[in-house]
């Protein structure tokens, strides 16, 4: 029931993160933990705290219009009653801002996750989450299978 339970917190919070509401998606992060861990994907440093977490939150709120994402290959590891390690595959597909670097693009990815959860008053939640892009060959032949402009 641990694994079913931890899995089924991993996909609402990717859910909602399609939202792009930052104080919904902090609703799923261990809010005792003074030091919380995110590293996203395109970010070139851990976000170490609250405050760097939110405003990276608040920034791809800004620029992202909309953001479809959707996890797979969920592994857990439940380490003692309470601390759970996870893995799992996600796959992202956003529309960004027209009035942004971005002019408008979709960008897409899929990325590997690992994240650190902690049961806490019956819920399980995050205070350490890594995004890493998939492999190089894989996102080579990806890139191939993509049609492209003649």
């Amino acid at each position: 029931m641990t694994n079913k339970k931890i899995i089924e917190t991993i996909q609402t919070y990717v859910s909602v993160s399609q939202i792009r509401q930052p104080e919904e998606k902090r609703k799923f992060w261990d809010q005792d933990e003074i030091q919380p861990i995110l590293v996203p994907e395109e970010a070139t440093t851990p976000l170490v705290g609250w405050a760097e977490i939110e405003a990276y939150w608040a920034q791809s709120k800004s620029i992202i219009a909309t953001l479809n994402s959707t996890s797979s290959n969920h592994r857990v590891r439940t380490i003692n009653p309470e601390l759970a390690v996870t893995t799992y595959s996600m796959h992202w597909v956003a529309a960004m801002n027209e009035k942004t670097r971005y002019n408008g693009r979709t960008l897409a990815a899929d990325v590997r996750v690992t994240a650190l959860l902690r049961l806490r008053q019956g819920e399980w939640r995050f205070f350490h989450l890594m995004e890493g892009p998939v492999d190089l060959m894989t996102m080579a032949q990806q890139y191939a299978s993509y049609d492209k402009p003649e």
